[in-house]
Parts: C-alpha cells; structure tokens; sequence
C-alpha cells in the first residue's frame, strides 16, 4: 500500500511540474494536497470526478483555472501516450498469446507513443490538432514522462508481487509490467467503472491467458486492486494532513491570527 501511494505522490509531482508554466499563486504544498485529496474521487462512478475535485480544490488553493484545465487535458494525454508506449514495448508480446486474434507488434513501435507525447512542445502551428493542450517546455515533458514511466513500472511491479505472493512463483517480470500497464490504459479510456473496477481486472484476467492456476491469478488480481485501493487511501489520509499543516501554516492565516 505504501509503495502505491508513493506511486501516487508521483503523479502528483508530475502534476504540480506542469502546473508550473501556469500556476497563478498558488503553494506547492497546497496543490499536493490538492492532488491527493482529489484523487480518491476516481472511486466515484463515472471515473471523472478526481478532476472536478482536484480543480475545485486548486482553483481555492490559488491555481488559475486555465492551467488546471490545461494540465487536466496533458495529464491525459500523456499518461495515455507513457502507458501505451510501455504497454506495446514490453506487453503486446504475452497479450498476443493469451489472445490469438491479438496481433503482436513490434517493441520498437512502443518509440512513437512517446514521441507523439513531445508534440505537446511544439508551437501550435507545427502540431494544429494538439492546440487544446498547452504549450510546455521540452524538459518539462520530458520531466512528467519520466514521472509517469516511473509509475507505470512502480504500478506493474506491484502487479508482480501479487502474483508471486499468491502463486508462489515469479512470473515474466518485463510481460506482466507491460499488460499491467495495458490493463491499466483499458480501464482508464472505458469510461463509467470507478478507478477502473471490473475493466481492469478483466483486462489482467485476459493477459494471463490460460493459466493452469487461474484461481490464485484471480486471487492475486484481486489482491491488487486492495494494493491499489489502499494506497489510494494512504495518499487521500497524506494529502488531508498536508492540508491541514499548510492551513494551519500559512503567513495569510498568521496574520489573521495575529489581528484577532
């Protein structure tokens, strides 16, 4: 649960580094709390209002509400292109023997999901179809990628360690990151499910295709959607607390204190 929410803290992060080209005046550390706070709404159906909240929430911390939606629309497009890129690099190859009618592509076709999420750098012009993204600069995309690969790998190796757990054997470490991260992109894009449930685990389901020890591969997908739904928890409890400290600690509350 805790290496899930330092998964979490991780989105954030690469939240907070876009929200930089256009933050107004809003405190880092409210915005963190901002993130975490926000995003234990994805557990309300329609898989939306982790957003609704996280703006709310950061619009009231200081944030312009032109960047928070700018960085909304990014964190999508880039989580999107960073899972694909990972999930058609490392997953395709154990999909497409689970499923037969799956094709198998090639690894180095992984190369272009992350090259399309560099457009966002690209003057409007170059990149006319791209212009509801904002404009970043090419180390800050180059800085939220690397965020979300970080997760993305972080989010597989959990996976692994849930598998191993209840199976007792280590499974392909490089094929299960790559479905979890596909598992991961297929819950995201199908919209209604909360955080994904059902989807997600079906799509892990079909990844491990047919496994002489399918009930404890559903036991462990299973266990890692608690994984995952506790860490969600820890980072919600984390960003609460932060919340309160920069509340409690924040030079416009002393000098109001001080008034009294």
């Amino acid at each position: 649960m805790i290496t899930y929410a330092l998964a979490v803290f991780v989105l954030a992060l690469a939240w907070l580094r876009m929200l930089r080209v256009d933050a107004g005046r809003a405190e880092p550390l409210a915005l963190m709390a901002s993130y975490l706070v926000g995003q234990f709404a994805k557990y309300l159906p329609g898989n939306i209002f982790q957003y609704a909240a996280r703006h709310g929430m950061g619009a009231a911390a200081g944030a312009s509400h032109q960047g928070l939606v700018g960085a909304a629309f990014a964190e999508i497009y880039l989580l999107l292109c960073c899972g694909g890129a990972l999930a058609i690099a490392t997953g395709t190859v154990a999909l497409a023997d689970a499923v037969p009618a799956w094709p198998s592509l090639p690894k180095w076709l992984g190369a272009f999901p992350l090259i399309a999420a560099f457009a966002v750098s690209l003057p409007g012009r170059l990149a006319p179809r791209l212009r509801w993204l904002p404009r970043m600069p090419t180390a800050t995309v180059a800085a939220v990628c690397a965020c979300y690969l970080t997760f993305f790998l972080m989010f597989g190796v959990l996976y692994v360690f849930s598998l191993t757990w209840v199976t007792g054997s280590p499974p392909d470490l490089v094929a299960v990151v790559g479905s979890a991260a596909a598992a991961w992109v297929v819950g995201f894009i199908i919209p209604g499910p909360p955080a994904g449930a059902g989807v997600r685990e079906a799509a892990l389901t079909i990844g491990a295709g047919h496994s002489p020890q399918e009930a404890a591969v559903a036991a462990s997908i299973v266990l890692f959607r608690l994984i995952t739904l506790g860490g969600d928890f820890v980072a919600f409890i984390a960003g609460s607390l932060i919340g309160s400290r920069y509340r409690v600690s924040r030079p416009d509350n002393k000098r109001e204190d001080a008034g009294r």
